[in-house]
């Protein structure tokens, strides 16, 4: 016979032990299988809108996750190569054969380097609903087709599953909070148990007029759906801001994808990182889009030591302003006398772009920073006061940051 909750209170059947403090030693470390978004017994969300690469990017790293490194950085993972599969509602097999092979031939890539441990599986034409609307409207779950696709995993040791895109894998109610819970926790929660992670990719709502980026809080319907992973990111094109600033043309923009840890209740929220979209040409004809690694660009590369101590025997004489739209600012006689800054001579005494005043810029804050230079305010020919680069630090006593490891200082996107 069947209790509820209420029922097995009143008979006094419903007991909890007191909280046992554990030692924290004990506790089993969480176990992250590629990167910082896909871990052991939960449920992440990749949220993006169309075009923004996150299948691609999915498909990359379960396809990496075979393999045993991430294909993007070439970094070997530390669990070892991991048996992983890709459920995709949207597309017919062809299709995500061909992002397969162009994925493979990107990153160069052999069948036997997956050794048997992928799966890339169409749902298009025979679907899988873990979750479907009763006779009254509310959501139910369908007990065989989850404890199907759970049985399967179990017995194909899958350690992740991407299920891409959720709205592909259930037909309940959307926006309603306790249908996505049920869907969220009771189906694919269960899917995912003790065993694997399962990252749900997802559908942003549409934006407002005047908003150009989506947050995980932009996930479309239901709330219930970013409560109930534990791990959400977001795919966004490169603002036009971005763009002016990092010197990338508009029409090469739409090609830069900023991927953001949105939330992330296991740890610190994860600081963002780039993918490029790249074409490759399949032996067929056929183009296909691939997602590449991308860094932004280092303000400090090509600057030595050698070029600071230059800068400091200038500025001795205090004549170079702080301000950049001063005729003499610092950063203009940089950009025409230190060659390693590769910066093209100025023109109407401005260097070519905004890109190359923010490097300039972002350089000379570092070194203010780090007190290799420091700002003396007096006045100047006309008995106003400004602000004038001086000497600070020894070039030796300070620091510059090594190529390819720019701070958190040195670019400030707008």
């Amino acid at each position: 016979m069947d209790f509820t909750t209420e029922e097995f209170v009143e008979a006094g059947r419903l007991d909890f032990e007191p909280y046992v403090f554990p030692d924290p030693k004990s506790i089993a470390p969480r176990e992250w299988l590629f990167g910082r978004h896909y871990i052991r017994s939960a449920v992440s969300a990749s949220i993006g809108a169309p075009g923004r690469l996150k299948s691609t990017t999915v498909l990359t790293e379960i396809i990496g996750m075979a393999v045993g490194r991430d294909l993007m950085t070439g970094e070997r993972l530390t669990s070892g190569p991991l048996r992983s599969a890709y459920f995709n509602g949207e597309e017919v097999q062809d299709e995500l054969d061909r992002r397969v092979a162009a994925i493979c031939q990107r990153f160069d890539i052999r069948p036997e380097d997956c050794g048997g441990r992928l799966w890339v599986v169409s749902t298009r034409d025979k679907p899988l609903k873990v979750a479907v609307r009763g006779p009254r409207g509310d959501a139910v779950v369908q007990s065989e087709v989850v404890q199907g696709l759970r049985a399967w995993c179990d017995r194909r040791h899958i350690d992740a599953a991407a299920i891409d895109p959720l709205i592909s894998f259930h037909t309940v109610r959307e926006t309603d909070n306790g249908d996505m819970d049920l869907v969220c926790k009771e189906a694919f929660g269960a899917i995912a148990g003790k065993a694997r992670a399962v990252d749900l990719v997802h559908h942003p709502r549409k934006l407002a007029p005047g908003e150009s980026t989506t947050t995980v809080d932009d996930a479309r319907g239901a709330s219930a759906i970013l409560g109930a992973v534990r791990v959400a990111r977001t795919f966004n094109f490169m603002t036009t801001g971005e763009a002016t600033q990092l010197g990338i043309h508009d029409d090469e923009r739409r090609r830069h994808v900023r991927i953001d840890n949105g939330k992330n209740n296991p740890g610190p929220i994860g600081k963002a990182h780039w993918v490029r979209i790249e074409t490759e040409i399949l032996p067929n004809g056929d183009e296909v889009a691939c997602a590449t690694l991308w860094k932004m660009p280092n303000p400090f590369d090509g600057v030595t030591a050698a070029d600071l101590r230059v800068v400091q025997r200038l500025v001795q004489g205090g004549a170079f302003r702080a301000d950049s739209q001063s005729k003499q600012w610092l950063g203009w006689w940089m950009a025409e006398n230190l060659p390693h800054l590769n910066i093209k001579t100025r023109h109407s005494d401005r260097p070519r772009d905004k890109a190359e005043v923010t490097r300039l810029n972002s350089i000379l804050k570092t070194w203010l920073k780090n007190q290799a230079l420091d700002i003396e305010t007096r006045q100047d020919e006309h008995r106003k006061p400004r602000d004038f680069f001086v000497v600070g630090k020894a070039a030796e006593a300070s620091t510059t940051p090594p190529a390819g490891e720019p701070d958190d200082d040195q670019i400030i996107l707008q």
